[in-house]
C-alpha cells in the first residue's frame, strides 16, 4: 500500500489526526533508530493530540464566550488588591462544579466580573467540562425564539443540563428599568418583570453576574436570582 492510500485509509477510519503527520514520523523513523512500536506509539500519540485539540475547539465554541480571549493569565490582578485570588483560583480548579455548587458575582462596573466568569469557564473547558456562557438578553432572545419554533423544551433541556452555565446580567441591569416594587426585588406589586421559579436542586452548577448600583443593588441582586432560577430550575419543564 502507497503512502497516499495510507493515508486516504486512516481517513476513512476517522484517524486524521495520524494520516495529517504519518509522511513526517515515517522520515523521523528512517532519520533515527526507532522501534515499529515507538512510531505507532508517536502516531497514536498525535491523534490523540489532535482529537483533544479539536474537542477543546468545539467546546469553546459552544461556550459562546463574549470575549473567547479572556483568561486569568491577562486578569489584571493588581487593579483589585482586595480581591480573593484564592477563591478565584480555587474556581477555577472546577472543584465546585463536581460538587453542583453555584456563584454569584456582584459588584459595580468595570471591576472584572465578566472576565473572571469567562476566564473560569475557559479553565473548566480544560478540565474536561462543557460550558454555556450567556448574556441574558441572549438568554431571553434564544429562549423566545424556541418558543417561537416549538423546540422551547430541546432548547431548555440543553441550557439546562450542560454542567457549567454562565449567565451574565450585568448589561441587562443597567437597560432594564426597574421598579422598587418590581417582584424581583422581593416586593409584592408587579410592574414590568414577572418572574416566576421554584429554584430545586439540579445536576449543573451555575455562575451568575450582577451588577450592583447604590440604590439599585436590591433589586439588582434580587433580578439576578429571578431570572437564574427562572431559566435553570426544573420548574422551567412543567
Amino acid at each position: 500500500m502507497h503512502l497516499i492510500e495510507l493515508q486516504s485509509a486512516l481517513r476513512q477510519l476517522r484517524l486524521g489526526g495520524m494520516a495529517a503527520v504519518l509522511e513526517t514520523r515515517l522520515r523521523q523513523a528512517q532519520a533515527e533508530p526507532m522501534a515499529p512500536i515507538d512510531l505507532i506509539a508517536c502516531l497514536v500519540s498525535d491523534e490523540l493530540t489532535r482529537r483533544s485539540d479539536r474537542l477543546l475547539e468545539r467546546r469553546r465554541k459552544q461556550a459562546a464566550f463574549r470575549d473567547p480571549d479572556k483568561n486569568l493569565d491577562n486578569f489584571d490582578f493588581a487593579f483589585n488588591p482586595k480581591m480573593n485570588r484564592s477563591l478565584v483560583f480555587d474556581l477555577a480548579t472546577g472543584a465546585f462544579i463536581g460538587k453542583r455548587e453555584d456563584s454569584l458575582f456582584l459588584g459595580p462596573g468595570g471591576t472584572g466580573k465578566s472576565h473572571l466568569a469567562q476566564a473560569i469557564g475557559q479553565a473548566a473547558i480544560l478540565h474536561g467540562y462543557k460550558v454555556l456562557y450567556r448574556e441574558t438578553h441572549v438568554l431571553l432572545d434564544q429562549l423566545s425564539d424556541a418558543d417561537a419554533n416549538g423546540t422551547r423544551k430541546e432548547y431548555m433541556e440543553t441550557v439546562a443540563t450542560v454542567p457549567l452555565l454562565i449567565i451574565d446580567l450585568c448589561g441587562v441591569v443597567s437597560n432594564v428599568e426597574l421598579s422598587a416594587e418590581s417582584p424581583a426585588s422581593g416586593h409584592s406589586a408587579g410592574p414590568s418583570f414577572t418572574f416566576q421559579w421554584n429554584y430545586r436542586d439540579s445536576s449543573q452548577s451555575r455562575i451568575v453576574l450582577s451588577l450592583l448600583q447604590g440604590k439599585r443593588e436590591r433589586c439588582a441582586t434580587g433580578l439576578t436570582r429571578a431570572i437564574a432560577f427562572r431559566f435553570i430550575s426544573r420548574s422551567t419543564f412543567a
